[in-house]
C-alpha cells in the first residue's frame, strides 16, 4: 500500500509529530511504500520512505502553496493521506 504523510515538523524537530512519524515509518516500511511531504529546511529521508521538502525559508503565502501542490501531486499516487497539523 503506498502511504503519503503531510506534516508541518519533520525529525530532527522537536515534538510530538516528528516522533510519531520516525515511529510510524519504522513500523510500517517493511510493508508500504511510504512518502512524506514535509516542512523542513533540515530534515533526511528517515530509512524505508521518500522524502520531499518545502523550505521552511519561504514567506508563509509561498510555503503553504508549495506545500499544497507537494501533497496535491503526491496524494494523486497514494492509496492512503494521512495529513497532521501543528
Amino acid at each position: 500500500m503506498k502511504l503519503l504523510i503531510a506534516t508541518p515538523l519533520y525529525p530532527p524537530e522537536v515534538g510530538g509529530p516528528p516522533i510519531y512519524i520516525k515511529e510510524l515509518v519504522e513500523r510500517l516500511r517493511d510493508t508500504h511504500d511510504i512518502t512524506i511531504v514535509a516542512l523542513s529546511d533540515a530534515g533526511e529521508e528517515l530509512p524505508g520512505s521518500k522524502l520531499v521538502k518545502v523550505p521552511k525559508s519561504q514567506s508563509l503565502p509561498q510555503r503553504l502553496w508549495q506545500f499544497y501542490r507537494a501533497v496535491y501531486r503526491e496524494a494523486k499516487k497514494a492509496d492512503v493521506v494521512y495529513i497532521q497539523n501543528a
